[in-house]
This record gives C-alpha cells, structure tokens and sequence, in this order.
C-alpha cells in the first residue's frame, strides 16, 4: 500500500513537500500531522516518489527478514529526517516496537542510501 497525498501529483512536482504540507485544505488527524511536522512529510514523500520510480525498492524487515512476498507490510523507518532516502526497513511488528520502545530496541544497520 502506497501512501498518498492528498494534493494531487501535478500541483506537488514543482512545489517543496514543506510548501505541499502547508496548502492541504483537509482537517484529518493525518493532515494535521503533516503540516505539524512538514520534515517529516517531506521525508515520506521522498520515499514514496523513489519507490515510484525505482530508484528505491523495498528490503527485507532488518530484523526478522520478512518481507512483502511473505505477506507482510514493510515500511521504510527513518533515523535521520534530514536524510530522506536513508531509511531502515522494517515489518509493521518492528516498526510499531521500535517507535513504543525507542531507538535503540534494535541495533542499526548499514541503512539504504
């Protein structure tokens, strides 16, 4: 499953994800969190567009291996918002205790570039 934004892919080509974060018009718990932490969108954004083109793919969960052809949802964990492309995958299970129980539930690994 693909997150996506709410403003449709033409008016966000030309537009930094901050700015795209600040023009959506939706009161949703999850529009307010976007524009609350406009960093934070923009990394997800970036992620979502490299997988769309390929210049990312999806890995095994770093922890327990799983992986989408298993069934399982994997989602790109970042460590470093400033770094939008460096992300950690991780299977939903992993992902939800690593963000419950902190940073340093699972040691990190040469993260995707």
């Amino acid at each position: 499953m693909t997150h996506r934004s709410i403003l449709p892919q033409e008016q966000t080509v030309n537009m930094s994800p901050e700015n795209a974060a600040s023009r959506l018009k939706s009161e949703t718990r999850q529009t307010n969190w976007r524009r609350a932490n406009p960093n934070k969108y923009a990394a997800h954004i970036a992620v979502q567009r490299a997988l769309t083109s390929g210049k990312l793919n999806k890995q095994p969960c770093e922890v327990c291996g799983a992986s989408e052809a298993d069934g399982i949802r994997i989602d790109a964990h970042h460590d470093d918002y400033r770094k939008p492309l460096k992300v950690r995958w991780l299977c939903r299970t992993h992902h939800s205790r690593l963000h419950k129980c902190g940073e340093d539930l699972f040691s990190k690994k040469d993260a995707t570039q």
